[in-house]
């Protein structure tokens, strides 16, 4: 009986160690999108340029050519390239995009947003 316990105890030990050394090694996640607001989009293009942005805000131009106009809370509308209709508020992901004086952001994943209260947008 004592036998018995004894290598239930060294089984389970074996395999617990076993369990720790071979676990999944977690991968380093993803870096952390920038959330800037459209303002600092404009003042620092360069830091932007080419990178992967979340930004929300309220549609508040749309045309038929799958663009439109976001604006946040720094009141400054900006350009998207991506599809949504004039009064929906939205959380874009998307790369910044920048030529010569224009700046705009090619959606990856628009998001539907509400605010309930406080803080938010526009």
């Amino acid at each position: 009986m004592r036998r018995a316990a004894l290598l239930l105890a060294v089984l389970f030990a074996a395999a617990s160690a076993l369990v720790f050394v071979f676990r999944e090694i977690p991968t380093p996640s993803e870096p952390a999108v920038a959330r800037p607001i459209i303002a600092q989009l404009f003042a620092n293009p360069d830091t932007f340029a080419g990178k992967k942005v979340e930004v929300y805000g309220l549609v508040i131009q749309s045309d038929s050519r799958n663009e439109f106009l976001l604006q946040d809370v720094s009141q400054r509308p900006l350009r998207v390239l991506g599809h949504a209709s004039v009064g929906d508020q939205v959380t874009v992901l998307g790369t910044v995009q920048t030529g010569g004086m224009a700046i705009y952001l090619s959606a990856e994943s628009l998001k539907s947003t509400k605010v309930l209260g406080g803080g938010g947008c526009c």
